[in-house]
Protein backbone atom coordinates (compact mmCIF):
# COMPACT_ATOMS: atom_id res chain seq x y z
CA UNK A 1 0.00 0.00 0.00
CA UNK A 2 1.25 3.48 -0.94
CA UNK A 3 0.49 6.27 1.53
CA UNK A 4 1.06 10.02 1.24
CA UNK A 5 1.53 12.01 4.45
CA UNK A 6 1.08 15.77 4.70
CA UNK A 7 2.61 17.56 7.68
CA UNK A 8 4.31 20.94 7.98
CA UNK A 9 5.80 19.67 11.23
CA UNK A 10 8.62 17.20 10.70
CA UNK A 11 12.08 17.08 12.33
CA UNK A 12 14.86 19.01 10.62
CA UNK A 13 18.31 20.23 11.65
CA UNK A 14 16.94 23.54 12.92
CA UNK A 15 13.92 22.09 14.70
CA UNK A 16 14.85 18.52 15.72
CA UNK A 17 11.81 18.08 17.98
CA UNK A 18 9.20 19.50 15.58
CA UNK A 19 6.68 16.81 14.65
CA UNK A 20 8.81 14.08 16.20
CA UNK A 21 5.70 12.09 17.11
CA UNK A 22 4.72 11.97 13.43
CA UNK A 23 8.15 10.69 12.44
CA UNK A 24 8.07 8.03 15.18
CA UNK A 25 4.70 6.75 13.96
CA UNK A 26 5.87 6.66 10.34
CA UNK A 27 9.08 4.87 11.28
CA UNK A 28 7.04 2.08 12.88
CA UNK A 29 4.59 1.91 9.98
CA UNK A 30 7.37 1.74 7.40
CA UNK A 31 8.86 -1.21 9.27
CA UNK A 32 5.71 -3.11 8.29
CA UNK A 33 6.10 -2.76 4.52
CA UNK A 34 3.69 0.12 3.99
CA UNK A 35 5.20 2.52 1.45
CA UNK A 36 5.43 6.09 2.72
CA UNK A 37 6.09 9.43 1.11
CA UNK A 38 6.06 12.59 3.22
CA UNK A 39 5.38 16.15 2.11
CA UNK A 40 6.44 18.70 4.73
CA UNK A 41 6.14 22.15 3.09
CA UNK A 42 8.08 25.21 4.22
CA UNK A 43 7.45 28.91 3.58
CA UNK A 44 9.46 30.83 1.01
CA UNK A 45 11.94 32.79 3.12
CA UNK A 46 14.86 35.19 2.82
CA UNK A 47 18.03 33.68 4.37
CA UNK A 48 18.77 36.61 6.67
CA UNK A 49 18.22 36.48 10.43
CA UNK A 50 16.15 39.66 10.43
CA UNK A 51 13.37 37.85 8.55
CA UNK A 52 10.87 35.37 10.05
CA UNK A 53 11.59 31.66 9.45
CA UNK A 54 14.92 32.62 7.81
CA UNK A 55 16.55 29.26 8.55
CA UNK A 56 13.89 27.41 6.53
CA UNK A 57 15.83 28.59 3.46
CA UNK A 58 18.55 26.07 4.30
CA UNK A 59 16.25 23.05 4.54
CA UNK A 60 16.75 20.89 1.41
CA UNK A 61 13.83 20.36 -0.97
CA UNK A 62 14.06 16.59 -0.45
CA UNK A 63 15.74 14.40 2.13
CA UNK A 64 16.13 10.65 2.26
CA UNK A 65 15.28 9.34 5.75
CA UNK A 66 16.21 5.82 4.72
CA UNK A 67 12.76 4.31 5.04
CA UNK A 68 11.05 7.10 3.08
CA UNK A 69 11.60 10.40 1.29
CA UNK A 70 10.55 13.72 2.80
CA UNK A 71 9.69 16.50 0.35
CA UNK A 72 9.85 20.14 1.47
CA UNK A 73 8.29 22.23 -1.31
CA UNK A 74 7.91 25.99 -0.75
CA UNK A 75 4.77 28.09 -0.61
CA UNK A 76 3.98 31.72 0.15
CA UNK A 77 3.27 32.23 3.85
CA UNK A 78 1.81 35.74 4.21
CA UNK A 79 2.63 37.67 7.37
CA UNK A 80 1.66 38.91 9.85
CA UNK A 81 0.08 35.58 10.76
CA UNK A 82 -2.59 37.22 12.92
CA UNK A 83 -4.12 38.81 9.84
CA UNK A 84 -3.37 36.43 6.98
CA UNK A 85 -3.39 32.93 8.50
CA UNK A 86 -7.07 32.30 7.61
CA UNK A 87 -6.23 32.59 3.90
CA UNK A 88 -2.86 30.85 4.00
CA UNK A 89 -4.52 27.54 3.05
CA UNK A 90 -5.13 28.87 -0.47
CA UNK A 91 -1.43 29.57 -1.01
CA UNK A 92 -0.53 26.21 0.58
CA UNK A 93 -3.01 24.32 -1.57
CA UNK A 94 -1.92 26.01 -4.81
CA UNK A 95 1.88 25.73 -4.49
CA UNK A 96 2.12 22.44 -2.61
CA UNK A 97 -0.66 20.86 -4.65
CA UNK A 98 1.11 21.74 -7.88
CA UNK A 99 4.34 20.20 -6.56
CA UNK A 100 2.60 16.99 -5.49
CA UNK A 101 0.81 16.51 -8.79
CA UNK A 102 4.15 16.83 -10.63
CA UNK A 103 6.36 14.78 -8.31
CA UNK A 104 4.29 12.23 -6.39
CA UNK A 105 2.73 9.09 -7.81
CA UNK A 106 -0.92 8.53 -6.98
CA UNK A 107 -1.11 6.82 -3.57
CA UNK A 108 -3.80 4.54 -2.18
CA UNK A 109 -4.48 6.83 0.75
CA UNK A 110 -3.67 10.33 2.04
CA UNK A 111 -3.05 11.04 5.71
CA UNK A 112 -3.25 14.74 6.65
CA UNK A 113 -1.63 15.05 10.07
CA UNK A 114 -3.37 18.39 10.68
CA UNK A 115 -6.77 19.57 9.41
CA UNK A 116 -5.39 23.04 8.61
CA UNK A 117 -3.45 23.72 6.39
CA UNK A 118 -2.84 20.10 5.34
CA UNK A 119 -6.47 18.99 5.38
CA UNK A 120 -7.66 21.48 2.79
CA UNK A 121 -5.16 20.16 0.23
CA UNK A 122 -5.66 16.52 1.21
CA UNK A 123 -9.40 16.69 0.51
CA UNK A 124 -8.77 18.33 -2.87
CA UNK A 125 -6.21 15.68 -3.86
CA UNK A 126 -8.46 12.91 -2.56
CA UNK A 127 -11.23 14.04 -4.89
CA UNK A 128 -8.86 14.35 -7.87
CA UNK A 129 -7.32 10.92 -7.29
CA UNK A 130 -10.54 9.35 -5.96
CA UNK A 131 -8.83 7.97 -2.87
CA UNK A 132 -9.72 8.17 0.85
CA UNK A 133 -8.33 10.78 3.26
CA UNK A 134 -7.54 10.37 6.95
CA UNK A 135 -7.17 13.52 9.06
CA UNK A 136 -5.44 13.63 12.45
CA UNK A 137 -6.34 16.08 15.21
CA UNK A 138 -3.94 17.23 17.90
CA UNK A 139 -4.83 19.58 20.73
CA UNK A 140 -3.93 23.11 19.63
CA UNK A 141 -5.83 23.18 16.35
CA UNK A 142 -9.10 22.09 17.96
CA UNK A 143 -8.82 24.11 21.16
CA UNK A 144 -7.49 27.40 19.85
CA UNK A 145 -6.89 27.83 16.13
CA UNK A 146 -10.33 26.97 14.72
CA UNK A 147 -12.04 29.39 17.08
CA UNK A 148 -9.77 32.25 15.98
CA UNK A 149 -11.41 32.63 12.57
CA UNK A 150 -14.71 31.74 10.93
CA UNK A 151 -12.80 30.96 7.73
CA UNK A 152 -10.48 28.48 9.49
CA UNK A 153 -13.38 26.88 11.35
CA UNK A 154 -15.34 26.41 8.12
CA UNK A 155 -12.23 25.00 6.42
CA UNK A 156 -11.58 22.52 9.24
CA UNK A 157 -15.21 21.36 9.40
CA UNK A 158 -15.21 20.80 5.64
CA UNK A 159 -12.00 18.75 5.95
CA UNK A 160 -13.44 16.59 8.73
CA UNK A 161 -16.76 16.09 6.93
CA UNK A 162 -14.97 14.89 3.78
CA UNK A 163 -12.43 12.67 5.54
CA UNK A 164 -13.02 8.95 5.47
CA UNK A 165 -11.67 8.68 9.02
CA UNK A 166 -10.69 11.17 11.73
CA UNK A 167 -7.95 10.36 14.24
CA UNK A 168 -8.37 12.13 17.59
CA UNK A 169 -5.49 12.20 20.04
CA UNK A 170 -7.84 12.05 23.04
CA UNK A 171 -11.46 11.62 24.09
CA UNK A 172 -11.51 15.33 24.87
CA UNK A 173 -10.71 16.15 21.22
CA UNK A 174 -13.25 13.55 20.06
CA UNK A 175 -15.96 15.32 22.06
CA UNK A 176 -15.08 18.62 20.37
CA UNK A 177 -15.35 16.93 16.95
CA UNK A 178 -18.78 15.55 17.72
CA UNK A 179 -19.96 19.00 18.83
CA UNK A 180 -18.78 20.31 15.46
CA UNK A 181 -21.06 17.79 13.76
CA UNK A 182 -18.54 15.10 12.82
CA UNK A 183 -20.06 11.61 12.72
CA UNK A 184 -18.91 9.59 15.72
CA UNK A 185 -18.77 6.48 13.53
CA UNK A 186 -15.73 7.71 11.63
CA UNK A 187 -13.79 8.96 14.66
CA UNK A 188 -10.97 6.85 16.06
CA UNK A 189 -9.00 7.72 19.20
CA UNK A 190 -5.35 7.27 18.23
CA UNK A 191 -2.99 8.56 20.94
CA UNK A 192 0.67 9.29 20.48
CA UNK A 193 3.07 6.68 21.76
CA UNK A 194 6.45 6.24 23.40
CA UNK A 195 9.71 5.14 21.85
CA UNK A 196 10.60 2.42 24.35
CA UNK A 197 14.11 2.10 22.96
CA UNK A 198 15.08 5.48 24.42
CA UNK A 199 12.41 6.33 27.03
CA UNK A 200 13.00 4.09 30.01
CA UNK A 201 14.26 4.42 33.60
CA UNK A 202 18.00 5.04 34.10
CA UNK A 203 20.30 5.44 37.04
CA UNK A 204 20.03 9.11 38.07
CA UNK A 205 23.76 9.62 38.53
CA UNK A 206 24.44 8.13 35.09
CA UNK A 207 21.77 10.35 33.52
CA UNK A 208 23.13 13.49 35.19
CA UNK A 209 26.67 12.66 34.17
CA UNK A 210 25.49 12.18 30.56
CA UNK A 211 23.97 15.66 30.42
CA UNK A 212 26.92 17.11 32.35
CA UNK A 213 25.10 18.05 35.55
CA UNK A 214 27.56 18.26 38.45
CA UNK A 215 25.28 19.55 41.20
CA UNK A 216 23.31 17.49 43.72
CA UNK A 217 20.37 19.86 44.13
CA UNK A 218 16.76 18.94 43.44
CA UNK A 219 15.88 19.49 39.78
CA UNK A 220 12.49 20.71 38.55
CA UNK A 221 12.21 20.29 34.78
CA UNK A 222 10.03 21.85 32.08
CA UNK A 223 10.17 20.58 28.49
CA UNK A 224 8.28 22.34 25.71
CA UNK A 225 7.80 25.69 24.03
CA UNK A 226 7.20 29.09 25.59
CA UNK A 227 3.78 29.54 24.01
CA UNK A 228 1.18 31.32 26.21
CA UNK A 229 -1.05 28.22 26.28
CA UNK A 230 1.74 26.28 28.02
CA UNK A 231 1.36 28.43 31.15
CA UNK A 232 5.10 28.88 31.62
CA UNK A 233 4.59 32.30 33.23
CA UNK A 234 2.87 30.62 36.18
CA UNK A 235 5.70 28.13 36.62
CA UNK A 236 8.25 30.95 36.46
CA UNK A 237 6.40 32.94 39.13
CA UNK A 238 6.30 29.85 41.34
CA UNK A 239 10.01 29.20 40.72
CA UNK A 240 11.04 32.72 41.72
CA UNK A 241 8.90 32.45 44.84
CA UNK A 242 10.48 29.14 45.87
CA UNK A 243 14.02 30.29 45.12
CA UNK A 244 13.67 33.17 47.57
CA UNK A 245 13.57 30.60 50.37
CA UNK A 246 15.33 27.55 48.94
CA UNK A 247 18.69 27.79 47.22
CA UNK A 248 18.91 24.01 46.77
CA UNK A 249 16.47 23.97 43.86
CA UNK A 250 17.38 24.12 40.18
CA UNK A 251 14.72 24.92 37.57
CA UNK A 252 15.66 23.75 34.07
CA UNK A 253 13.77 24.86 30.94
CA UNK A 254 14.27 22.87 27.74
CA UNK A 255 12.86 24.33 24.54
CA UNK A 256 12.83 27.56 22.58
CA UNK A 257 11.88 31.04 23.76
CA UNK A 258 13.39 30.96 27.27
CA UNK A 259 16.57 32.98 26.66
CA UNK A 260 15.66 35.84 29.03
CA UNK A 261 14.76 33.54 31.93
CA UNK A 262 18.33 32.59 32.78
CA UNK A 263 19.00 36.23 33.71
CA UNK A 264 16.28 36.19 36.36
CA UNK A 265 18.06 33.88 38.82
CA UNK A 266 21.26 31.86 38.90
CA UNK A 267 19.25 28.70 39.71
CA UNK A 268 17.13 29.02 36.57
CA UNK A 269 18.92 27.20 33.76
CA UNK A 270 17.93 27.40 30.09
CA UNK A 271 19.05 24.55 27.85
CA UNK A 272 17.27 25.54 24.64
CA UNK A 273 16.00 23.18 21.95
CA UNK A 274 17.72 19.78 21.90
CA UNK A 275 17.44 16.52 19.99
CA UNK A 276 14.64 14.21 21.03
CA UNK A 277 17.06 11.41 21.86
CA UNK A 278 18.55 13.58 24.64
CA UNK A 279 15.23 14.19 26.43
CA UNK A 280 15.27 10.85 28.34
CA UNK A 281 18.56 11.76 30.05
CA UNK A 282 17.09 15.02 31.31
CA UNK A 283 13.90 13.31 32.46
CA UNK A 284 15.91 10.73 34.38
CA UNK A 285 18.04 13.52 35.87
CA UNK A 286 15.01 15.41 37.18
CA UNK A 287 13.23 14.98 40.50
CA UNK A 288 10.02 16.40 39.04
CA UNK A 289 8.55 17.38 35.66
CA UNK A 290 6.10 20.30 35.69
CA UNK A 291 3.69 21.01 32.82
CA UNK A 292 1.51 24.03 33.79
CA UNK A 293 -0.57 24.14 30.58
CA UNK A 294 -3.73 26.21 30.16
CA UNK A 295 -4.90 24.04 27.25
CA UNK A 296 -3.72 20.66 25.94
CA UNK A 297 -4.60 17.69 23.80
CA UNK A 298 -2.67 14.73 25.17
CA UNK A 299 0.92 15.94 25.72
CA UNK A 300 3.52 13.34 24.92
CA UNK A 301 6.06 14.73 27.35
CA UNK A 302 3.89 13.43 30.20
CA UNK A 303 3.90 9.92 28.73
CA UNK A 304 7.65 10.14 28.15
CA UNK A 305 8.15 11.19 31.77
CA UNK A 306 6.05 8.25 32.97
CA UNK A 307 8.12 5.87 30.86
CA UNK A 308 11.21 7.20 32.69
CA UNK A 309 9.49 6.97 36.12
CA UNK A 310 9.81 10.75 36.51
CA UNK A 311 7.17 12.24 38.87
CA UNK A 312 4.70 14.67 37.27
CA UNK A 313 2.95 17.86 38.37
CA UNK A 314 0.51 19.16 35.77
CA UNK A 315 -2.84 20.87 35.22
CA UNK A 316 -6.31 19.42 34.98
CA UNK A 317 -7.02 20.59 31.40
CA UNK A 318 -7.88 19.02 28.04
CA UNK A 319 -6.90 15.38 27.64
CA UNK A 320 -4.44 15.39 30.55
CA UNK A 321 -6.91 13.80 33.06
CA UNK A 322 -7.26 10.90 30.62
CA UNK A 323 -3.65 9.90 31.27
CA UNK A 324 -2.85 11.39 34.69
CA UNK A 325 -4.81 10.25 37.72
CA UNK A 326 -4.37 12.57 40.70
CA UNK A 327 -2.12 11.21 43.44
CA UNK A 328 -1.60 7.99 41.47
CA UNK A 329 0.72 8.62 38.49
CA UNK A 330 0.90 12.40 38.90
CA UNK A 331 -0.45 15.40 40.75
CA UNK A 332 -3.21 17.45 39.10
CA UNK A 333 -3.95 21.08 39.92
CA UNK A 334 -6.12 23.81 38.33
CA UNK A 335 -4.44 26.03 35.69
CA UNK A 336 -3.20 29.59 36.31
CA UNK A 337 -2.35 28.91 39.96
CA UNK A 338 1.25 29.83 40.70
CA UNK A 339 0.58 29.40 44.40
CA UNK A 340 -0.51 25.78 43.92
CA UNK A 341 2.44 25.07 41.63
CA UNK A 342 4.86 26.30 44.30
CA UNK A 343 3.02 24.51 47.11
CA UNK A 344 2.95 21.18 45.28
CA UNK A 345 6.55 21.39 44.09
CA UNK A 346 7.61 21.74 47.72
CA UNK A 347 5.31 18.95 48.85
CA UNK A 348 6.44 16.48 46.18
CA UNK A 349 10.15 17.19 46.58
CA UNK A 350 9.96 16.71 50.34
CA UNK A 351 8.12 13.37 50.09
CA UNK A 352 10.45 10.66 48.74
CA UNK A 353 7.79 7.95 49.10
CA UNK A 354 5.27 9.97 47.07
CA UNK A 355 7.79 10.60 44.28
CA UNK A 356 8.64 6.91 44.15
CA UNK A 357 4.97 5.91 44.08
CA UNK A 358 4.09 8.37 41.30
CA UNK A 359 7.09 7.29 39.23
CA UNK A 360 6.38 3.58 39.52
CA UNK A 361 2.68 4.03 38.78
CA UNK A 362 3.52 6.14 35.74
CA UNK A 363 5.56 3.35 34.18
CA UNK A 364 2.87 0.86 35.17
CA UNK A 365 0.26 2.99 33.34
CA UNK A 366 2.37 3.06 30.15
CA UNK A 367 2.84 -0.71 30.12
CA UNK A 368 -0.76 -1.54 31.04
CA UNK A 369 -2.14 0.58 28.18
CA UNK A 370 0.49 -0.46 25.59
CA UNK A 371 1.38 3.17 24.90
CA UNK A 372 4.37 2.30 22.73
CA UNK A 373 4.65 3.31 19.10
CA UNK A 374 4.78 -0.28 17.89
CA UNK A 375 1.28 -0.89 19.32
CA UNK A 376 -0.11 2.44 18.09
CA UNK A 377 1.25 1.66 14.61
CA UNK A 378 -0.61 -1.67 14.53
CA UNK A 379 -3.91 0.11 15.10
CA UNK A 380 -3.13 2.73 12.45
CA UNK A 381 -2.12 0.13 9.86
CA UNK A 382 -5.31 -1.84 10.49
CA UNK A 383 -7.34 1.29 9.73
CA UNK A 384 -5.22 2.06 6.65
CA UNK A 385 -5.89 -1.37 5.21
CA UNK A 386 -9.57 -1.21 6.05
CA UNK A 387 -10.23 2.03 4.16
CA UNK A 388 -7.40 2.07 1.62
CA UNK A 389 -7.56 -1.31 -0.04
Amino acid sequence: MRTLHLSQDFPNKFHPYMGIFIKQLLDCISDNKIQIEVVSPKPYTIPLKIFPYWNFSFIPRTKDFGKYIVHCPRYIYPIPKKIFYPITSYSYTFFVGRYIEKNIKTPDLIHAHYPYLEGHLAIKLGKIWKIPVITSLQGTIMKKVIWSSKIIKKNVINTLDNSECVFCISKDIKDICIKLGVSEEKIEIVPNGINKKIFHPMDRDFARKTVDIEFDEKIVLYVGSNMPMKGVEYLLKAALSLLEKNKNLIFIFIGSGFEKMSRMHSNIKVIGAIGHEKIPFWLNSADLLVLPSLSEGRPNILLEAMACKTPILTTNVGGIPEIVKNNYNGILIPPKRSDLIAENISMILEDNDLRKKIGENGLRFIKKNDLYWEEIAKKVMKIYRKIGE
